[in-house]
């Protein structure tokens, strides 16, 4: 249960702080469509990342004998 637990936590901050961050290095002079681009995409990317993250995490947690 704490494993499932940790990496709960773990999707619900790191989402949201991984989106933030990266939208906040668009500089204010950027191209609208290389703005929109990055705003738009980055939840994607993230989401997916850390998708990928936890799926990795859950394999290598089912493998190892308590």
């Amino acid at each position: 249960m704490t494993k499932k637990l940790t990496l709960i936590v773990f999707v619900c901050v790191g989402v949201p702080l991984g989106i933030t961050t990266i939208r906040s290095l668009i500089p204010p002079d950027a191209p609208p469509l290389a703005a929109a681009f990055v705003y738009y995409a980055t939840p994607l990317a993230m989401m997916l990342a850390l998708l990928m993250a936890v799926l990795m995490a859950a394999r290598f947690f089912a493998d190892r004998p308590e």
